[in-house]
């Protein structure tokens, strides 16, 4: 499904993406929107899409040996969750638990299209590693 260039332009992710590579996001990605308490992502699971919230806030948290939850970060507006990278990057399991806290809106790029704008695209590379696209819980 193509979504219009105007969607994806203001997420930092691509504000110094070229034409082509806009293009190339906008024919490949979706916009979805989820309820608020909404299970995301499992532990262990593959991460099948890159996503950038363009609204609304994601919990990401582990299950402690007492069985509380312990909140490792939260993904708002404008960010993305680092370990969804790492997880597509690196082809591993998830290693957390993630949750909608509200409802949200999601720009998603399927994996492996992802992957190898990562591989190609010093942009992103530089975005994704030098710049902090997560602000992590304190």
């Amino acid at each position: 499904m193509a979504v219009d260039k105007e969607l994806i332009n203001p997420p930092p992710f691509f504000a110094d993406a070229n034409d082509e590579l806009l293009d190339a996001v906008a024919e490949n990605a979706s916009i979805k929107k989820l309820p608020a308490d909404m299970q995301l992502a499992y532990e262990g699971m593959r991460s099948d899409h890159f996503f950038i919230v363009l609204s609304g806030e994601i919990r990401v948290y582990k299950m402690g040996t007492s069985g509380k939850e312990v909140t490792l970060f939260k993904v708002q507006e404008g960010e993305s969750c680092i370990l969804t990278i790492f997880s597509i990057v690196n082809q591993s399991a998830y290693p957390a638990f993630a949750s909608t806290q509200t409802d949200i809106q999601v720009l998603m790029i399927p994996a492996e299209i992802f992957k190898k704008w990562v591989r190609d695209s010093i942009n992103i590379r530089d975005y994704i590693f030098c710049s902090g696209i997560v602000k992590l819980a304190t």
